[in-house]
């Protein structure tokens, strides 16, 4: 007797070392990307192993890599990373997706099968910021703590920050500064004192001191590590 194996078009389309794409546009895309084009390698963390809060850099990009091969989604992502300028890239792996079956035939219209499932890896792309305000906030845009330069715009801390270079104040918005405006240049602020109502000033941007360690965390060599196993066993 003969056993036919039957791949439902599902898998077959999608091939055991394809890989699929998708690549999303974050609000600050086309400020991060007239920024200066990058020309080095972006440096890659592991999402967990890093509080994105802390890296003072601006998220702009999200690409999403999808197939059987951990390796080739990853190589993916890091050519999309290369070519849209990132400084900055944190990886992380997804659950797996449907991608179909794959069924034996065992004769006598009797058969079975089994689903396939796709790996997923995510990544966020960012940027270096040129320039900082200097403020920090709390969720209801009262000013915690302040730099040198912010103070002597006349702002205090417990002031109510309404908008920084008439643009909102918010942390969705504190990426226009960080990335449309250079260090030196003046921005207005407008600010609600308690007891002495609206206020305003001006406030000279910073330059950022962004600090990222100078070795990732090991991703891209445990990749690189993979990549070289493959090609010694003939299989890359």
């Amino acid at each position: 007797m003969r056993v036919a194996v039957v791949v439902i078009l599902a898998l077959a389309s999608s091939g055991c070392s394809m890989v699929s794409t998708e690549f999303r546009q974050l609000p600050a895309y086309a400020a991060a990307m007239a920024l200066p084009a990058r020309t080095a390698e972006p440096k890659f963390f592991w999402s967990h192993s890093v509080d994105h809060s802390d890296l003072g850099m601006v998220p702009y990009a999200e690409v999403i890599a999808s197939g059987s091969d951990e390796l080739a989604r990853f190589r993916k992502i890091k050519k999309k990373a290369l070519l849209e300028s990132a400084d900055v890239v944190l990886f992380e792996k997804r659950e797996s997706i449907y991608a179909g079956s794959v069924g034996v035939y065992w004769g006598f219209g009797i058969s079975s099968g089994q689903p396939v499932y796709r790996g997923v890896s995510a990544a966020v792309l960012y940027r270096f910021p040129q320039a900082v305000a200097g403020i920090a906030t709390d969720a209801n845009r009262m000013v915690l703590s302040l730099s040198e330069e912010a103070r002597r715009s006349g702002i205090q801390e417990g002031d109510s920050l309404l908008s920084a270079g008439q643009v909102a104040w918010s942390e969705g918005s504190l990426w226009k500064i960080g990335l449309e405006r250079i260090p030196g240049e003046q921005v207005g602020l407008v600010w609600v004192r308690p007891g002495a109502g609206r206020m305003e000033g001006r406030l000279e941007l910073a330059a950022p001191d962004v600090s990222v360690p100078d070795s990732d965390s090991g991703i891209v060599q445990e990749f690189r590590k993979e990549s070289q196993a493959r090609r010694f066993r003939g299989s890359f």
